[in-house]
């Protein structure tokens, strides 16, 4: 699967994109930043990051639907810019609570996104014989880079705070951006029926 070029870079873009990595930076650093820096209650950073929930079931569902009718690339692009903005957004967002909401629930419906996205690379690139070691290669790839961003946003967040931590990190989406020119849509290329 390593000589699969499609399936090294698909794995590459789920690795970069540290500011909304799945299962890592979200649920340990936006807590704490919504307690220490705006000084919110449990109750309502509880509520906050019901927004990020909430926002990482509604953008798979919409960004999958709209990759499966449009340009899979183009699409994943698009999740990534988005990611950027979002992230630059709620980085510098003020202290209100419906603004910051809003904020976190559209941030976290385009960060999420990218990797259902991802994940339909995959399998239009794997043959039916190859598909599990195929995505157990993805996943091992992609999931290595989660302890890394982990540690990376910590140290940003001490040293600089967390606007300054996120703003470097949304550069990352466009690490992901450039990757994906170099991917080629398998879709384009499947063999129609002979006549």
């Amino acid at each position: 699967m390593l000589k699969n070029r499609n399936m090294v870079l698909i794995a590459l873009v789920f690795m970069v994109g540290g500011a909304g990595r799945d299962g890592g930076v979200n649920p340990i650093y936006f807590a704490p930043h919504l307690a220490n820096d705006f000084g919110y209650s449990a109750l309502m950073i509880g509520i906050l990051m019901t927004a990020i929930n909430i926002g990482g079931i509604i953008g798979p569902i919409f960004f999958g639907w709209l990759s499966d009718r449009l340009s899979r690339t183009g699409m994943l692009q698009v999740s990534l810019a988005l990611s950027c903005l979002g992230s630059l957004w709620v980085a510098y967002i003020g202290p209100g609570e419906v603004v910051r909401f809003t904020g976190l629930l559209l941030y976290s419906a385009v960060t999420s996104s990218r990797g259902t996205q991802t994940q339909t690379f995959v399998a239009d690139a794997a043959t039916d014989e190859d598909r599990d070691a195929a995505f157990s290669l993805y996943f091992l790839l992609g999931f290595l880079s989660q302890p890394v961003w982990m540690l990376v946003t910590g140290y940003l967040m001490d040293t600089a705070g967390f606007t300054t931590a996120l703003t470097w990190l949304s550069t990352t989406y466009i690490i992901g951006i450039f990757i994906l020119y170099f991917v080629h849509d398998e879709r384009k290329t499947e063999r129609q029926p002979a006549a």
